[in-house]
């Protein structure tokens, strides 16, 4: 749906300073420098991003506990102590893991491991699949990590979707444009990521997820 509303040229000066001409300027160029166009394309943006974060957020989240289920079965136990698996890291991921642990350890007395590995950065997850990592954890990881990979994919191809889902997702939680990024194949991405983990959670995706009627209302340009 299609914002209808007008603004004053004092009003638009107004909006355009308090989210900043600098912001505004890509969508001016879009919108052939119409003001009110301009910004409809940024409040279509900004609902965009808003029915992208679902598929993105549950990805992300099923990768990331994919993978902490391969860490707790190649280290049994409390495996961010494992002499085995803290000197294989790099030290900025090593300095990574010991601030989220002293935190947690500090302020969540229950259900610790949960919040590690929500409180560790996705780049660190996504490490454990990059390809100087991964020998670490795989022998034969795909069918240990994604239970339903299709023939001919592996870690590799887990890695990059990914690592592309990561800078995608950065985009809109910096409020940048998606518009313009063909976000439609992100999104597909995403969910596409989210049936490598799991079928029944890609069916809920897919039913609940607003991103394609968002997608199609596009303001006129």
């Amino acid at each position: 749906m299609q914002q209808l509303f007008s603004l004053t040229r004092g009003a638009f000066r107004n909006v355009e300073n308090a989210l900043s001409p600098g912001r505004l300027s890509r969508y001016m160029h879009e919108a052939r420098q119409d003001p009110h166009t301009a910004l409809r394309l940024y409040l279509w943006n900004v609902r965009l991003c808003e029915s992208a974060y679902l598929a993105c957020q549950v990805a992300e989240v099923s990768y990331r506990n994919a993978v902490h289920q391969v860490l707790r079965t190649r280290y049994p136990g409390w495996w961010v102590d494992r002499n085995r698996f803290i000197p294989q890291l790099p030290k900025r991921l090593r300095d990574e893991l010991d601030r989220v642990v002293k935190d947690v350890i500090k302020n969540h007395s229950a259900d610790p491991e949960d919040y590690v590995v929500s409180g560790l950065s996705l780049g660190f997850w996504l490490h454990m699949t990059s390809k100087s990592f991964r020998k670490n954890l795989f022998v034969s990881a795909s069918p240990l990590l994604c239970r339903s990979l299709p023939a001919g994919l592996g870690v590799d191809d887990v890695y990059d979707a990914v690592d592309k889902l990561r800078n995608f997702r950065n985009r809109i939680a910096h409020h940048k444009p998606i518009f313009d990024r063909n976000p439609d194949s992100h999104v597909r991405r995403a969910k596409e990521i989210v049936s490598w983990f799991d079928g029944d959670t890609y069916w809920l995706v897919e039913q609940i997820c607003r991103f394609n009627g968002t997608y199609a209302s596009k303001p006129s340009v």
